[in-house]
């Protein structure tokens, strides 16, 4: 059965086009071809012949396709916006649809889609040599499943992939937002996120419990709503900005599915957040391995495809901070912070210890704008690190250098930085669970080439 999407789902999360011959057409009862990936999903597009129920029993060629989550888990769907053509010389049959699949519907068909009369007339064009061109396009407007953790998603960085909407615009920029919940159990209120900074606006991750009354027994169910906040400071109407933003909880088994949903959104004054009230049951969570030692993990995936009018002022993000855990062991460390913008620019932190240094040293690397290939652009900025002390003590570790970030000098490194003997013991105020806190605060002074 076909549906209407909701005018929200006007944009196409991802969409695919594939073409294939049909051979030997005068003889067709069935033929199938696979279509590529489209939005986390495998899809199967098949052509068929089919009589009607009328008297006079006038065959027609018909479609089929076929949806596959692959979880085998239950609660997932895919909203999808369906173009089918019938290539021909003269002429050209389209039809468009609209339809929702699910674990509960994975397959649908169109119904007298063309009459077998109007393909096999040669005055039509559509057939030639006894082969029938099809051409299928399918865009996923907004998708709920459960799928494997990807390395894509692990990592809080951009990519250099352009992404293209159903309309022929490109992306501007994205990012993941992390948030682990430490005592999951014990949530009552809202948790947030820190502020990112990406694509010119201030960008947060939100979630909270949820109760809301079934409508199958009328009790009242738990769950967890997830919320993605955009520029929620500024009221004027000057700007907006359309994204797609995809939610994940993650499974603590890394073989295991995450909770994935994904919406489009076009955020703005009157519009600030995008929310998934129904996340997931909040007994699922627990019941289905999202826990770890009391912790859970939600990502937020966000991808600008396009924005306008006001943007975050460059002053109001020159300054802040990135933190790093490291852990006190024997072994060597090698460890990097998730990417975090000051000044319209990616900034990560890393630690690594020296093998040959005895004893052990460790070293700190400050990395700004690593992935751009561009030799336009350039910052100025004063870099300070600090170890954080676990009580309150007057004393303070720190080291401070100013340095010009480019394309050639995109690092700034403090080697040699402590001796990690002196923690080994834990009598250092640094130490809390074998592990010290590096904090390096950024402060940009000057920018170019940087929008």
């Amino acid at each position: 059965m076909s549906v209407q999407l909701p005018s929200e789902m006007k944009y196409a999360i991802s969409e695919r086009s594939a073409k294939f011959n049909i051979q030997n057409f005068a003889s067709l009862v069935y033929a199938e071809v696979p279509i590529q990936e489209i939005a986390g999903f495998s899809w199967k597009l098949a052509a068929l012949t089919e009589c009607s129920s009328q008297t006079d029993y006038e065959k027609y060629l018909n479609f089929r396709i076929e949806c596959n989550d692959g979880s085998k888990t239950s609660g997932w769907n895919c909203y999808t916006h369906i173009t089918l053509r019938l290539m021909s010389k003269n002429e050209m049959c389209g039809r468009t649809y609209d339809h929702a699949f699910d674990e509960k519907s994975t397959s649908w068909s169109t119904s007298k889609f063309i009459s077998w009369s109007q393909v096999t007339d040669p005055s039509k064009g559509y057939i030639c040599n006894n082969e029938v061109t099809v051409e299928a396009k399918i865009e996923v407007r907004n998708a709920s499943t459960f799928r494997k953790s990807k390395e894509s998603m692990s990592n809080n960085e951009l990519t250099s992939t352009a992404f293209k909407s159903s309309n022929g615009e490109y992306v501007v920029g994205e990012c993941t937002i992390e948030l682990p919940i430490q005592n999951f159990d014990s949530l009552e209120q809202t948790e947030s996120s820190a502020v990112s900074y990406f694509a010119g606006f201030p960008w947060r991750l939100l979630v909270q419990p949820r109760h809301s009354v079934s409508t199958n027994t009328g009790d009242v169910e738990k769950q967890l709503n997830a919320l993605v906040e955009c520029n929620t400071d500024d009221k004027s109407n000057s700007w907006n900005c359309h994204a797609v933003v995809q939610f994940r909880l993650l499974h603590q088994n890394d073989n295991a599915f995450d909770c994935i949903t994904t919406l489009v959104h076009n955020f703005n004054a009157k519009s600030h957040n995008i929310s998934f009230p129904k996340f997931i049951k909040w007994n699922d969570i627990f019941s289905k391995g999202y826990i770890r030692d009391g912790k859970a993990v939600i990502k937020a995936h966000i991808t600008v495809i396009q924005s306008t009018g006001s943007r975050i002022p460059t002053a109001s993000c020159r300054d802040d901070f990135i933190k790093l855990t490291i852990p006190i062991s024997r072994g060597p460390i090698e460890v990097m912070s998730s990417i975090r913008f000051i000044s319209n620019l990616p900034w990560k932190l890393s630690a690594w210890t020296s093998s040959f240094h005895s004893p052990k040293q460790l070293n700190v690397c400050v990395h700004c704008n690593t992935e751009s290939e561009s030799n336009l652009w350039g910052c100025n900025a004063t870099v300070e690190i600090r170890l954080t002390l676990q009580e309150e003590k007057p004393r303070r570790f720190t080291k401070q250098q100013t340095h010009k970030f480019n394309k050639r000098n995109n690092t700034l490194d403090f080697r040699n930085l402590v001796e990690l003997v002196k923690f080994s013991d834990g009598s250092e105020q640094y130490v809390h669970d074998e592990e010290i806190t590096v904090e390096a605060r950024i402060s940009v002074q000057k920018t170019v080439g940087v929008r």
